[in-house]
């Protein structure tokens, strides 16, 4: 047999392994906010919605879109990943933002990824540490209004300088992005409150 021959079903189980996350969490926004009686809307794959295009759904105040990352392999999400995908969504924000005047919109990337440990992130040739670092060093803290180490400021100037965005537009962006490392799937029978 030959050993370039790839099999169909191969193809189609990682298609599926990268799908099925998408379409539980869909499942589960769904059903939350119907049985709240909140869900205005919902869209799948709406190429409007540039990178943000997974799942999106509105309930009367707010907009809600995703980027979903799936793996069915033991990866990571690294600095540089994150550094590319920041300036879609941030433009895929905007996009939704323009088209929802009335509305918040909330961008949000999902990854079942861990945070990489193993990649350097560097600062005037000096590593400051990794990509699992900087989320707990200063992204998380920044989302919480707290000071971050100044070895993070000039790695903020540079995500600020990649998204396209003005400084306000930038704060705004960062304050309601939500970005969800290692994210657990929910069950479609889980009826707590989301965001």
């Amino acid at each position: 047999m030959d050993n370039d021959i790839i099999t169909p079903a191969i193809g189609e189980r990682a298609a599926m392994g990268g799908y099925l996350p998408q379409y539980d969490e869909f499942a589960h926004f769904v059903y939350s906010y119907l049985i709240n009686k909140e869900l205005e809307w919902v869209s799948i794959a709406d190429p409007d919605a540039e990178k943000l295009d997974d799942i999106q759904y509105s309930i009367y105040t707010e907009v809600h879109a995703y980027q979903v990352k799936w793996t069915i392999s033991d990866a990571n999400i690294s600095y540089v990943n994150f550094k590319n995908l920041l300036p879609l969504l941030a433009s895929s924000w905007q996009r939704l933002k323009s088209s929802n005047l009335n509305k918040r919109v909330f961008p949000h990337l999902l990854t079942n990824k861990s945070l990489s440990t193993y990649d350097k992130i560097m600062a005037a040739d000096i590593k400051i540490g990794s990509f699992h670092d900087f989320f707990f060093e200063a992204w998380e803290k920044i989302k919480a209004n707290q000071p971050i180490d100044k070895k993070w400021e000039p790695i903020i100037l540079e995500l600020k300088e990649i998204s396209n965005l003005e400084d306000s537009e930038f704060n705004a962006f960062i304050d309601c992005f939500d970005f969800q490392p290692n994210y657990k799937q929910k069950s479609c029978g889980d009826t707590e409150r989301i965001p």
